[in-house]
């Protein structure tokens, strides 16, 4: 299975592409259209003052109606873009956490089976001198005991050669 890191998909240009998908497949919303102009059959100024300010009027309906519009279709647009933005992010984010746990998995276990194998090997060397100056400590206690019961031979033997002199002089006084 080949390695998926957040950082490998091309996340701007597919963000895009996909952005631009959605909405060049949304319809405008419908919207009434503006009433149309009332029309008067008297031809006089206040008539012409009173079509020029309803034509005014209307031109900023108009242009009121069509900035609410597109400001409608922005936030519109904007919305979904930022809920794809944000579902996007969050699935890069479950891919990088995914493969990061993963990951540290795998090191931990490495990590710690490697310790466990190093703390054997010290033990186990610590243990063997431990145990060789044991052997050696049994040995030089059985050569001490050897070498140091001669002496006490002699000297037994000697006290008691002693105490046979001692008894022999004072059996003859």
């Amino acid at each position: 299975m080949p390695h998926l890191s957040p950082l490998s998909f091309p996340s701007s240009s597919l963000l895009f592409l996909l952005l631009f998908y959605v909405m060049s497949h949304l319809s405008p919303l419908p919207f009434p259209p503006p009433p149309p102009p009332s029309s008067s059959s008297s031809s006089s100024s206040s008539s012409s003052s009173s079509s020029s300010s309803y034509h005014t009027t209307m031109l900023l309906q108009d242009s009121a109606h069509d900035l609410s519009i597109y400001l409608f279709q922005s936030a519109r647009y904007l919305s979904i873009y930022l809920s794809i933005y944000l579902s996007f992010s969050v699935c890069t984010l479950s891919i990088y956490l995914f493969q990061s746990a993963r990951y540290l998995s795998i090191y931990l276990s490495i990590f710690f089976s490697l310790h466990v194998i190093y703390l054997s090997i010290y033990l186990s060397i610590f243990f063997s001198l431990h145990m060789i100056y044991l052997f050696q400590s049994a040995h030089l206690s059985i050569y001490l005991s050897i070498y140091l019961f001669r002496p006490l031979r002699i000297s037994i033997y000697l006290s008691i050669y002693l105490s046979i002199i001692a008894h022999s002089n004072s059996n003859h006084a």
